[in-house]
């Protein structure tokens, strides 16, 4: 399904398709495992899926889905994720969110992974809103979205840590980037129709290749500095007028 992506993120992410790393596997997984320790779902929907590793990450901790959905609008990421998730056999569009929500679907998803996504595009709430549309009324949402007092690391720094050009260019020169302190953010998912069950923010900075500059790394991630809020939520009732 041919897309033409008009978010200003388009070109960094052509020339550096986003994560491209294996890490990304290992930190999906972790990540999964602390708000899906009983959800069993039929229907994953991964939203801004990029090169696939987090749909890797998180389908191994819920190896029994029926079905696996990636919606991605950037080309470059979705060529990778088309290789990276033959073993999945799911199923991948090349679309932004509001445009995959306008299809017409077989199914609601009883399950959305939208993790680092939605602060990266022009109308976060709209989207989240769509979000909402997507996801069944029993449903889970893993949402998650940079906190306005993150670090941004510095040139140096990312040239010491554990990651991929792409991680470089994204922290470094995304044309877009929305952030949010806690309370707009709980306002914000409630406008967007979800309700929050449980919050994981201990999102981590990536981890130095030095041994001694990891003993500061250690030191400095023991202050909790809120990267990004993470939150599971399910969606509000909704309200029927005869």
């Amino acid at each position: 399904m041919n897309f033409e992506n008009k978010e200003p993120t388009g070109s960094l992410y052509s020339r550096f398709p986003f994560p491209n790393h294996p890490s990304h596997i290992v930190g999906a997984r972790s990540y999964a495992e602390k708000f899906l320790k009983t959800v069993v779902p039929q229907n994953m929907l991964f939203l801004g899926c990029g090169t696939g590793e987090e749909v890797i990450g998180v389908a191994s901790v819920l190896d029994q889905a029926k079905t696996i959905t990636c919606v991605e609008p950037n080309r470059s990421s979705v060529e990778l994720a088309e290789s990276n998730l033959k073993p999945l056999n799911a199923d991948i569009y090349h679309l932004d969110i509001s445009s995959f929500a306008a299809l017409d679907r077989k199914y609601s998803y009883d399950f959305i992974w939208c993790s680092g996504v939605l602060h990266h595009t022009l109308d976060p709430q709209g989207n989240l809103r769509n979000i909402r549309k997507l996801i069944s009324d029993t449903g889970l949402l893993v949402l998650g979205m940079y906190h306005n007092a993150r670090w941004k690391l510095n040139e140096g720094t990312l040239a010491t840590a554990d990651i991929s050009e792409a991680q470089i260019q994204d922290t470094m020169n995304n044309p877009l980037e929305i952030t949010m302190g806690w309370r707009e953010y709980l306002q914000f998912v409630s406008d967007g129709g979800f309700e929050i069950l449980s919050v994981n923010h201990k999102y981590r900075l990536p981890r130095p290749k030095n041994s001694l500059m990891c003993l500061a790394y250690d030191a400095i991630w023991n202050l909790r500095r809120i990267q990004m809020m993470s939150v599971s939520c399910r969606p509000k009732p909704q309200l029927h007028f005869a």
